[in-house]
This record gives C-alpha cells, sequence and structure tokens, in this order.
C-alpha cells in the first residue's frame, strides 16, 4: 500500500480533562456500550472495536511534552491498518478499501499523551453514499501501536421483531433495544476437536434466544422470533507471526420477525446469534451491552 504522506492541517493537538472517551456515536452499538475502562471505540458493520483505559501509556512510557512525541507522520505511518486487521475491516465492509487520512490528534489523558490516528473507509472501485465509516488507531509516545479488542455485535429493537413494523410507525414510545455480541477472545477459545454440526448450532441459539426472552421478557405471548438462515464465517482474528494470518470460524445464526411477510424474508435486517464451533453462544442483553470477555470453560453443547 503506497505511502501517505501527512497533511500539516491534519495535526491536531487536543488537550482533555482526566479520562477521555471517544466522540458521541450515532449508531446504537457504541451509543450503548457501557464504557467502564473504555477510552475509545468505533464500529464497522457488525464489529466493534475496543480500547481500554488499562492500554494507556504507564509509568516510564507516561510523556507529558508534546515535543517527546514521535512526529505526526511517523505515527500515521505505523497507524495504517494492515495485516488481519486491515482483512477484517474490508471482510465486513464488503469491499476493498482505500483509506484517506483524515486526521491526527495528540491526545492529553491523565496518562499523558498518545497520538490518536483516525483513516476514512473508502471503496477502492464503487462508488457510494452517506456518511463512510471510520478507522481509528492509537499510538503510544514512542510509536508502538495500541491492538484493540474485537467484539462481533449485532443490535435491534423488541418492537422490530414482534411482527415486522417499527415502534415509530405505530407512534409508540422507544422500544427496549437488544443485543447479541461475542468477543474473538472468546471466540478464539473454541476448539476445533469439539465442533458440532450445524443442527447442534442452530438448536444452541434458538435456545439461547428464547431462554433469554422467557427470563427478561416474560410479558411475550408468543416467541417473538422464527430462523431464517445460518453461515459459517472465517475470520481473522490475530497474527500467528508477521506474514502468517491466524483465522477462527464462527457461526451466525440468523432469525427475523415471526410474522415478517414471504416477501420481505430476505431483505429484513436479521438479528443474529453468534456461536462458535465448539457450541459457546453469544451474550444477549437489553438497553446496554458490555464488550466483555466470559468465556472460563468451555462445555460443547453450550450447557
Amino acid at each position: 500500500m503506497k505511502r501517505r504522506l501527512l497533511p500539516l492541517l491534519l495535526v491536531l493537538l487536543t488537550v482533555t480533562p482526566p479520562v477521555i472517551f471517544a466522540e458521541e456515536f450515532p449508531s446504537n452499538p457504541l451509543s450503548r456500550l457501557d464504557r467502564c475502562d473504555v477510552v475509545d471505540a468505533f464500529q464497522i458493520s457488525d464489529l466493534v472495536f475496543v480500547f481500554r483505559t488499562s492500554q494507556l501509556p504507564k509509568d516510564a512510557e507516561i510523556q507529558t511534552e508534546m515535543s517527546k512525541l514521535i512526529p505526526a507522520g511517523n505515527a500515521a505511518d505505523l497507524a495504517e491498518p494492515h495485516g488481519d486487521i486491515l482483512i477484517l475491516t474490508e471482510q465486513f465492509l464488503g469491499f476493498s478499501t482505500s483509506l484517506k487520512l483524515a486526521s491526527a490528534s495528540a491526545i492529553n489523558s491523565q496518562n499523558g499523551f498518545y497520538w490518536k490516528i483516525t483513516w476514512i473507509c473508502l471503496p477502492e472501485e464503487i462508488n457510494s453514499s452517506g456518511v463512510p465509516y471510520r478507522f481509528h488507531a492509537m499510538v503510544k509516545p514512542d510509536g508502538r501501536l495500541m491492538i484493540p479488542e474485537c467484539h462481533l455485535c449485532c443490535e435491534t429493537t423488541l418492537e422490530d421483531f414482534e411482527d415486522g413494523t417499527v415502534a415509530s410507525d405505530r407512534k409508540r414510545g422507544p422500544s427496549p433495544m437488544f443485543f447479541s455480541a461475542l468477543s474473538f477472545a472468546d471466540l478464539k477459545q473454541s476448539k476445533e476437536e469439539a465442533s458440532l454440526h450445524g443442527d447442534e448450532i442452530q438448536n444452541i441459539a434458538t435456545k439461547t434466544l428464547r431462554e433469554f426472552i422467557e427470563k427478561n421478557i416474560p410479558d411475550r405471548p408468543t416467541f417473538p422470533y422464527r430462523f431464517r438462515s445460518q453461515s459459517i464465517i472465517e475470520l481473522p482474528v490475530g497474527m500467528i507471526d508477521k506474514h502468517r494470518i491466524q483465522y477462527q470460524k464462527v457461526w451466525a445464526v440468523d432469525f427475523i420477525p415471526r410474522d415478517c411477510p414471504a416477501d420481505s424474508i430476505l431483505e429484513m435486517k436479521p438479528f443474529t446469534v453468534w456461536v462458535t464451533p465448539d457450541g459457546f453462544p453469544s451474550t444477549l442483553s437489553l438497553q446496554r451491552w458490555k464488550a466483555e470477555n466470559r468465556r472460563s470453560e468451555v462445555v460443547a453443547g453450550g450447557k
């Protein structure tokens, strides 16, 4: 990928109070993310990247003089997405991306300065409309990258899944947000030798969803979902070494409103329950979700 020079006007000095968070996001997964120990987060489709406050410079790494940071251009070069992160980003974008440097900001946190580099993800060969996704990278004063956590996250509103119409069409108040999230850290613990077949995966996803609805929304008279489809996806989850990428499979089990019209089945945005090959399902939650790793041990079958 071609080297990009950093325009002078893109170098921003940002001085903030201790513990800064990312800017407000309009998308539901980010606006509803529990930000305990989260210093920054960004979303690309069903993928959410999270930076922790624990990743900020510590002790001897802390630099309180901006003049001692590595140059902005060097930080931008180091932060340009590549390897597994670039492949993962393009997989969720659905196209090969041309990265345009948006800004390089020197952030003054309670742990001293660090660089926040923002890239705009633009398609290489196709025209597009709307607001493009933005990729964030964070660089320590000495040039070391802070590696973000990755989480799969799907969201919907419960009203969407009652009869296929949104709450605003019924002139009702806001509907509860419903989330399904699975961390890459949990995904990478999947044991290949314990992989289940597709029917078992579907049963685990359906059971997980049904039990959550029955426990947390007991007044629902009927189960508001129907199974639509499932697919197994191979995701880049890390680097084995400088030249080899580690891949991990995950099942995406898609549900749609029970009463969805027949001519809308394929067009309806599904609610996805993610399941690892050995049967560990995503975490379901209402109103808010946590970017957490909750897998202490795996029991095949999801029990």
